[in-house]
């Protein structure tokens, strides 16, 4: 996983449009195990990078995801291409997930447990 202090610079067509600063992580404990019959087994980690862009200081969460494959010899790779939105854009795409109904409510009352604790800090 990206560690703190990296440098990760945002590209467009080839052309360096951004560059951030990683200013912490979080990756799923459990990989994602999938089957591909081409390259065999691969396991995905779910990812959260938050970042702060160095020109203006803009939080930013980034999602690539880490793969590893027995086809490429247990190497890593990354896949670079991961959504990324700003603090705010997220929160407004989680409440219309939250209005729409997309969420049991079981992954409701544990995302609520888990505000409560972090706001409690």
């Amino acid at each position: 996983m990206k560690k703190v202090g990296d440098k990760v610079t945002k590209r467009y067509k080839g052309e360096v449009e951004d560059q951030y600063l990683v200013k912490g992580g979080a990756r799923s404990p459990k990989p994602v195990k999938i089957w591909e019959p081409v390259i065999g087994e691969r396991s995905f980690y779910p990812t959260i990078i938050l970042l702060k862009r160095a020109r203006d200081g803009h939080r930013e969460l980034w999602f690539p995801y880490r793969m590893e494959s027995s086809g490429i010899k247990g190497e890593e790779r990354w896949g670079q291409f991961g959504p990324q939105y700003g603090e705010n854009i997220f929160l407004l795409l989680l409440k219309e997930a939250i209005v729409e109904g997309l969420f049991s409510r079981n992954f409701l009352e544990g995302l609520a447990r888990e505000l409560d604790r972090a706001l409690s800090k």
